[in-house]
């Protein structure tokens, strides 16, 4: 009997505790907030543009993706590429496109990009406009398989920027030289029928006006025909010597030693020694020129002095493979 007197003393006793902390809680505490609600919101801020497609360089002659020089000028390589936008395209800066064709610390930047307002033809019209860029290519451009880098982009009207380097296109070989020299010709305007070595009055200048460097050339002569009696007058190739090699000593065009220069031949490829035909840059222009002499003494020809002799029948021609 005691003993449930006391449960039930420390059980009444837990109770009123209980009570009191809950009494004291609320007392204390009976203004502050048991939720404090706020408002939470996100902006959906301005989304870059995607380049989704570039298609291949064409020059309108070549097959896709091959441009090939045109000698002593330029030709115009065209690249299109479509942009989307996911803010809509209106949101894509129509004059914002660029091209750039690299290659061995070469580049080729557009001179025009071009974007109509709508692309009916692209696969989503509301977010895609199609740019097309036009490039400029000197004749002297690096030829390369597949090597010549595209780089197109675009920027926004907020100015946020895609770009794409995942094409590549090939730069054919342009093998092609000029006679610069004006009149395109070799002279003598008078020389001695007694004396050897005689050198022209001019060279033969040439100019690479390809994108391909020479390392050889050769001469073809003929008979040089008199102006009065040209079935019978006759100076012969073999009278003739060539060179390139004017670096080296003087007057190499007199040799005909076969190390500096040659002894030409009637209607046969003599090679021009010393002869080098570079590619030319943006800083150099690739030169070269090519040396005559007579070399031999006329004396036993039996020219006519009042007569001048040329290759008016048959010009001599030069090659470089």
């Amino acid at each position: 009997m005691r003993d449930g007197k006391l449960i039930f003393v420390i059980f009444v006793s837990i109770l009123i505790a209980l009570l009191l902390i809950s009494f004291v809680n609320g007392f204390f505490h009976k203004d502050e907030p048991r939720l404090a609600p706020f408002n939470t919101s996100v902006t959906i801020g301005n989304r870059a543009p995607k380049i989704i497609l570039t298609f291949n360089v064409t020059d309108f002659v070549s097959a896709s993706g091959i441009v090939t020089p045109v000698p002593n000028s330029t030709v115009e390589a065209n690249v299109s590429f479509i942009v989307e936008d996911a803010n809509g395209g209106g949101d894509i800066n129509l004059k914002g496109g660029r091209a750039n064709y690299t290659f061995a610390g070469i580049n080729r930047s557009s001179q025009t990009c071009f974007a109509p307002t709508t692309c009916p033809a692209c696969p989503n019209p509301a977010r895609q406009r199609n740019f097309t860029c036009s490039v400029l290519i000197q004749h002297y451009d690096v030829a390369a398989i597949r090597g010549w880098v595209v780089n197109v982009s675009v920027n926004d009207t907020s100015g946020a920027r895609a770009e794409n380097s995942t094409t590549n296109f090939t730069m054919a070989s342009t093998t092609a030289f000029a006679i610069i020299s004006d009149p395109p010709s070799v002279t003598w305007s008078s020389i001695s029928i007694d004396i050897n070595n005689q050198s022209a009055n001019n060279n033969l200048s040439l100019k690479n006006i390809g994108n391909f460097p020479f390392i050889s050339g050769s001469i073809r002569a003929f008979e040089l025909n008199g102006s009065v009696t040209p079935t019978t007058q006759h100076i012969y190739p073999e009278n003739f010597s060539v060179s390139s090699d004017y670096l080296t000593i003087p007057f190499p065009e007199c040799d005909i030693s076969g190390i500096h220069g040659n002894r030409l031949t009637f209607d046969v490829d003599v090679p021009i020694l010393g002869l080098g035909l570079p590619r030319s840059t943006d800083t150099t222009i690739g030169l070269e020129n090519a040396t005559f002499c007579i070399y031999a003494n006329l004396s036993t020809v039996n020219l006519d002095p009042t007569q001048t002799y040329s290759s008016i029948s048959r010009d001599w021609r030069i090659t470089l493979p």
